[in-house]
């Protein structure tokens, strides 16, 4: 076991405090510190353009993660942004200066931190797996369809509640004329049923009040997500499951969704075509 009283009162070890949003290190940033999370939260951001508010949020560590692990080996310049959620506490120690030193006078710890290193590391990888893995299978679904219809989406959704193992998933697609007005068009609870059921939202805050206004069966554990195309917000899934969902199920979910928002927004021009010809 990590000892992290010995990290803690250890001389090689430095102790860092964040005040909330304070960034520890931006992106292009070089230093040989291997970080570890003494209590609280971070976020791990990227920035996708120049604009400030496109920042994105891509991993939350909490007590006792390590970071930055990547020190023991090279000093490349950081490709992500650190920042407090709120006061935070870190340790710090210069891969390149201490660790040796580290070593020599405390080497069954330094071995107890380096085994935990590798059990992130094999973490990690098994989470990027999962990733990888469930991308694949709903790509590989979509190459696979005859045609692009109510059936073929219906039958994604379905295959996107497997693979994240959802207890049920709700679809909610956008009135193409009226703001706020959802239609609820699937419920896997309902297998293969289509649903026309027009609902009124005031904001998306009151998307599951509304839900269970309608007498629609909702429990506690929900994960309302939106999907994007382009800039139009015009789909929400509500996920159920029976555990919390983890860092790494929102991860996988987001690499679903941009697939399943292209098969969508494809229906969605075949039906604007379908009524344009229909009106000739």
């Amino acid at each position: 076991m990590l000892d992290i009283k010995l990290l803690e009162n250890s001389w090689f070890f430095k102790q860092i405090s964040l005040e909330p949003s304070e960034i520890l290190f931006d992106e292009w940033d070089s230093d040989n510190n291997i970080y570890i999370v003494k209590s609280w939260k971070i976020n791990v951001e990227k920035q996708l353009t120049w604009e400030e508010d496109s920042v994105k949020v891509l991993a939350q560590l909490e007590t006792w993660k390590i970071f930055w692990e990547w020190a023991l080996n090279d000093s490349e310049p950081k490709q992500v942004r650190i920042r407090a959620t709120e006061s935070t506490l870190l340790l710090s120690i210069n891969a390149w200066e201490w660790i040796e030193n580290f070593l020599s006078k405390n080497p069954t710890e330094w071995l107890n931190l380096l085994k935990y290193i590798i059990y992130l590391w094999n973490k990690r990888v098994l989470k990027a797996n999962a990733q990888i893995t469930s991308t694949y299978e709903i790509n590989n679904s979509i190459l696979h369809l005859e045609n692009i219809d109510n059936k073929a989406i219906f039958w994604l959704i379905d295959t996107f509640k497997n693979i994240v193992n959802a207890e049920y998933i709700l679809y909610l697609e956008k009135h193409p004329v009226l703001d706020w007005y959802f239609n609820l068009k699937y419920d896997t609870r309902y297998q293969w049923k289509m649903f026309e059921k027009i609902l009124e939202f005031l904001s998306e805050d009151e998307i599951e009040s509304t839900l269970r206004n309608q007498s629609i069966e909702l429990t506690d554990n929900n994960l309302l997500e939106k999907l994007h195309i382009w800039d139009f917000d015009i789909w929400y899934f509500v996920i159920w499951k029976w555990s919390e969902f983890e860092e790494n199920d929102k991860k996988i979910i987001i690499s679903i969704w941009s697939s399943l928002s292209w098969v969508i927004r494809q229906k969605r021009l075949l039906d604007e075509e379908k009524d344009k010809n229909s009106m000739r």
